[in-house]
Formats: C-alpha cells, structure tokens, sequence
C-alpha cells in the first residue's frame, strides 16, 4: 500500500484532513491507529497466590503516545476473597496508585464465580519503547482465584 508524506500540520491555520485506510489493513508500525492486543482465553487462566500480585498481560510499546484498555476476569472457586484489584502499569507486580487502578471488595462463593473488572483507557506516554504491564492480585482465605481477560493499545500519536 502506498503511504504519502504529509506536510507538517502546523503550518496550516485551518483543519488538516490526515488520510486514513479504507481497505480494512491495519495502520503500520510507528503509524499513528498502530494497534496491539492479546487476549487469554478462560481455559489458560493463571492462578493467583493470595497477596502476591501477577503480571497477567505484558505489552512492549515502542515510543510514543498509546491509549491502553484491558478487562480482567477474576474467577473464584470456592472462595472467601477480601479484595481483588487490578489496573495498567509501566511497573511489574505493582497496582498502579495514581487512582487508575480498580480495586472490588468481599467476595464469597461455593461455586465458581467470576467477576470481571473493565480498566477505562488510559493514556501511557512513553519516550523509548517501554513494557506495560496488566496486574492483578486478590486476597483470599480459601478456595482459589484465577485471572484472565485481554488488553489493546493503540498508538493515538
């Protein structure tokens, strides 16, 4: 496919119209629509270790800025759980603190149930190609707890 070079947007006082594609191909590398993704299917859910947080998703995200959303499906068997959580971070094993993270309280059942959490978008604006990670933890007296779900990012410029 044929990509022309688009003169730089500032030196225009009225909207630029950027071309898109129109031929259902994906927008290439270092393009601004780039998109990734992985998913994890609930037959490869990983098991959660009471306290101990787990990277369920990593994404290397080349420099730039990416709009980054994930879902993460806590599934309990036999459960007594005082809190799972969840959120996107640039740091392994850690829920972000800077309130982007989502946090879901007691949750008790005798079957399996599963709870899925949706994480909003959240801008990650990088300078260097950087992992983004998709953690999650849980608390739990007994039973077990196991995640899975799947994240995207797109590159928004």
């Amino acid at each position: 496919m044929l990509r022309t070079q688009i003169p730089d947007a500032a030196q225009y006082t009225s909207p630029v119209a950027f071309p898109g594609v129109t031929d259902g191909s994906n927008a290439g590398a270092g393009y601004v629509g780039e998109y990734v993704m992985s998913a994890m299917a609930f037959g490869s859910a990983q098991a959660l270790s009471t306290g101990t947080a787990l990277n369920l998703f990593t994404l290397s995200l080349t420099a730039g800025d990416w709009d980054v959303e994930a879902n993460v499906n806590f599934s309990f068997s036999a459960a007594t759980s005082t809190d799972h959580s969840c959120g996107i971070n640039t740091t392994s094993l850690t829920i972000p603190s800077d309130g982007t993270g989502i946090s879901s309280g007691v949750q008790t059942t005798t079957a399996t149930v599963v709870d899925a959490i949706t994480l909003p978008r959240k801008r990650i604006s990088i300078s260097a190609t950087t992992n983004v990670y998709v953690v999650a933890k849980a608390t739990f007296t007994v039973g077990s707890v196991s995640v899975y779900g799947g994240v995207s990012a797109r590159r928004a410029r």
